[in-house]
């Protein structure tokens, strides 16, 4: 009995050996433009070069980190997408997350993900959604999709003055083709100062 225990005693001991090496890899959770980004994906760190600008040969230069706002134009003229887009673009095995809001947010908030339609966002539907991308030289290109209640991102500094966007975000992720398999993403954050 007692080798019992000391075996589970030893199991939870690496379980939380390996989720503290995993976090200590993430980039920490600031809201002052640092311009990192990072999230845990099926036990394994995914984290945003640390210039965050890869050349990719016949591609010419990519961000590994940005923010895109575009018009929404089945909504007002002054309404906009918001789109992050976090890519660790220097691995071997890529991971691109974009998260999409239906709307420009304009202070800390919450947002709830949505199921996702489409491999393009013009697919819809209206609400927030999120997609990541797994990608790679030696790889099947795969899709994975956030669903009804899947995850959230919620913004924790919004400065539309200096231009700073701050927040953490987890979903659960299905794939486009077998809804059997999933992705969780946990522990995700970005600091962005947008040019």
């Amino acid at each position: 009995m007692k080798y019992l225990i000391l075996c589970f005693a030893m199991l939870i001991s690496l379980s939380s050996c390996k989720k503290e090496e995993l976090e200590s890899k993430l980039p920490p959770e600031t809201t002052t433009g640092k311009n990192t980004a990072g999230f845990i994906v099926d036990g394994k760190t995914v984290v945003l070069p640390s210039n965050g600008i890869s050349s990719v040969p016949g591609s010419g230069t990519q961000s590994g980190l940005s923010i895109r706002t575009e018009p929404n134009f089945s909504s007002p003229i002054d309404s906009r997408y918001f789109t992050l887009e976090i890519s660790n673009i220097k691995s071997k095995r890529v991971h691109s997350a974009y998260i999409r809001i239906h709307e420009y947010p304009y202070e800390p908030k919450k947002y709830i993900f949505g199921k996702k339609q489409g491999d393009l966002y013009a697919d819809g539907p209206n609400y927030p959604q999120m997609m990541v991308i797994v990608s790679g030289n030696d790889l099947e290109t795969e899709w994975y999709y956030s669903n009804d209640n899947s995850g959230n991102v919620t913004f924790t500094r919004i400065d539309t003055i200096q231009k700073i966007y701050s927040g953490t975000f987890e979903s659960t992720l299905y794939h486009r083709f077998d809804s059997n398999k999933t992705m969780k993403i946990s522990q995700g954050r970005f600091d962005i100062k947008q040019n």
